[in-house]
């Protein structure tokens, strides 16, 4: 990983700056009333990484990808390399990374629970939840497992 915080391949339209937060190791750790925005979080408690944070409804999503109608474009037809360690813009469509969701949610003393948004042109939205959410380490292929 680079110093900054940020995966390779994965940068941010704010200059590498990010608003900070007193060690958080995801981006329900950021304080009430937050705004949307990158954050530097620790999820493995020593690794800087930059991440997308979705505060809007208070509960803090720590983002690991995004799709919308905005420019820059992302191709997210990408080598291996990049679904590892992501890809994108983090204040666009991006890619967080497989091995960041891997940190993220083997915290043992930690339970993560997925949200995938959709919504169509006509402005029409559904989402689903899963309440227990994890990725295996790379070495078990970053298997996934819902319960």
């Amino acid at each position: 990983m680079c110093s900054s915080g940020s995966a390779p391949g994965l940068t941010s339209e704010t200059n590498g700056t990010s608003h900070q937060a007193s060690f958080a190791r995801d981006c329900s750790d950021l304080p009430y009333g937050s705004p949307s925005g990158v954050y530097t979080i620790h999820p493995d408690r020593l690794t800087p990484t930059s991440v997308y944070c979705d505060m809007d409804d208070g509960e803090g999503w720590t983002v690991f990808q995004r799709r919308a109608d905005i420019t820059p474009r992302q191709d997210f037809y990408q080598d291996w390399e990049a679904y590892k360690w992501g890809s994108g813009i983090l204040d666009g469509e991006f890619w967080w990374g497989l091995h960041h969701l891997w940190q993220l949610t083997s915290q043992l003393d930690r339970v993560y629970e997925l949200r995938v948004d959709l919504w169509d042109w006509d402005e029409q939205t559904r989402y689903a939840t899963y309440q227990k959410f994890t990725i295996a380490s790379e070495a078990d292929g970053y298997r996934l497992d819902l319960r």
